[in-house]
């Protein structure tokens, strides 16, 4: 009767690890095993940097730290992570590629994408998380309504790819990122009457 209370015991205290790893293998992650939530400094440690290039504050709650990397065949990359409260819920790899390539270049882009994500939706609109920080950068939407393509990458995770000629934009974008506590609509200020 012992070694049995003792199994039961030990399998009881063995479902939280279990379930822990399982829930690991649910998250999306990215290269260098980046994944949603991490802090600035976790992202800083998984690059194998010491510091952003730079740190841009939007508002209170959000700021964008920018590295730059080299990912074949586009050099250079610029990165910009974005992390509300700490937390991070986007990331913006700007690829430049040869001018005379860029077409080649994208369409190899794409189909990588593809390859991971299933066939792309070139129909999706714009994501109401990156409409969000578009706003917030005071970026006009109508100018990102250029050829796109867009992956629901599962987990929680949506890819937006933008062609901008000589350049490209490739978001993405946790879909359980929390825009509106951290771009709040702006309200009215209340009415004032003299005198009352």
């Amino acid at each position: 009767m012992k070694k049995l209370i003792y199994i039961l015991m030990a399998v009881l205290l063995l479902i939280p690890q279990c379930a822990a790893v399982m829930a690991a293998d649910d998250a999306f992650s990215f290269h260098n095993g980046l994944h949603w939530g991490m802090s600035s400094e976790e992202v800083l440690q998984a690059e194998g940097q010491s510091a952003f290039i730079s740190v841009t504050p939007m508002n209170d709650h959000v700021c964008v730290g920018k590295l730059e990397g080299t990912f074949d065949p586009f050099a250079p990359v610029i990165v910009n992570y974005l992390f509300a409260d700490d937390r991070l819920e986007m990331v913006c790899f700007y690829y430049y590629g040869k001018a005379q390539t860029m077409g080649e270049d994208l369409a190899y882009l794409r189909e990588v994408l593809s390859r991971l994500n299933g066939p792309a939706d070139d129909a999706a609109p714009i994501s109401r998380q990156l409409a969000a920080v578009l706003k917030a950068e005071n970026q006009r939407l109508e100018n990102w309504q250029e050829p796109n393509w867009t992956w629901d990458a599962g987990h929680g995770t949506v890819l937006h790819l933008y062609d901008k000629g000589f350049y490209c934009d490739l978001y993405y974008i946790n879909t359980e990122f929390d825009m509106d506590a951290c771009f709040p609509t702006p309200t009215a200020a209340p009415l004032q009457l003299n005198g009352l």
